[in-house]
């Protein structure tokens, strides 16, 4: 005898997933993902800029926030999506969450790029530069 699947609203909270340390509601997410755009076109403003360690480490501290950002965004949206693959909220949200990292991905695809146009002299200095040291469990860059 097959058992019929329940509806998500049929199910006992117990067995689903709480994304409230996300975003509280769907709402919150809008709201984030609305503020998201912002963010990567910022992101974008810093192409040609990158001139020394106090540059790059403000770059790289905005570009891990955003990082971070972005992965909650995706997240949540992820998990709505897989509550019920035929709710076409979830879907939406999962696909304009997609769209958002590859915008943001091809915000900052300057960065390697332009940073490695450097001499390697000039990279050397910068690596050095004592602004980028940081403590604790941050990003390092590192030079060998």
């Amino acid at each position: 005898m097959s058992e019929k699947l329940k509806e998500r609203s049929e199910m006992d909270s117990a067995f689903m997933w709480d994304l409230t340390p996300m975003y509280a509601n769907d709402e919150a997410w809008e709201k984030a993902f609305a503020a998201s755009e912002k963010t990567v076109l910022s992101l974008s403003e810093w192409q040609g800029s990158l001139k020394d360690a106090a540059s790059i480490k403000e770059f790289l501290d905005e570009k891990t926030a955003m990082e971070r950002e972005m992965n909650n965004l995706f997240t949540y949206a992820s998990l709505r999506n897989s509550e019920d693959t035929r709710n076409a909220v979830g879907q939406g949200m999962y696909s304009r969450a997609y769209g958002r990292i590859t915008s943001a991905a091809a915000a900052i695809a300057f960065f390697e790029p332009e940073l490695l146009a450097k001499e390697e002299e000039e990279l050397k200095a910068i690596v050095k530069d004592p602004v980028l040291r940081i403590t604790g469990s941050c990003w390092r860059i590192c030079w060998n």
